[in-house]
C-alpha cells in the first residue's frame, strides 16, 4: 500500500491545472508575438527620427517593415495557439 492517502483523481487535477496553465502561456505569448511587429515599427521611426535630426543629409529613410515579417509573426502565433 503507498504510504500518502490521495484523493481520487488528484492527479487527473493537477495534469489538467497544467495544461490550463500551458495553454495561458501559449495564448499570452502569441499575442506578444502579434503586437511584436507594432511595436517593432514604432520603436525603429522614433530611432530614425533621432538619426535624422541629427543628421539633416538623410531626408527620408524607409521604415516599413516587410509584409513577410506580419505574416511570419501570425503563422507563430496560431502556431502557439494550436499547439495545445
Amino acid at each position: 500500500m503507498s504510504k500518502i492517502h490521495r484523493q481520487a483523481g488528484q492527479n487527473v487535477r493537477g495534469l489538467a491545472f497544467r495544461r490550463r496553465k500551458k495553454a495561458i502561456a501559449y495564448f499570452i505569448s502569441a499575442g506578444f508575438v502579434i503586437l511584436s511587429p507594432l511595436f517593432g515599427v514604432k520603436f525603429v521611426e522614433n530611432f530614425l527620427k533621432t538619426i535624422v535630426s541629427l543628421n539633416p543629409s538623410y531626408s527620408q529613410i524607409l521604415s516599413n517593415l516587410p509584409p513577410i515579417l506580419y505574416i511570419f509573426c501570425i503563422v507563430t502565433a496560431l502556431a502557439l495557439v494550436s499547439s495545445e
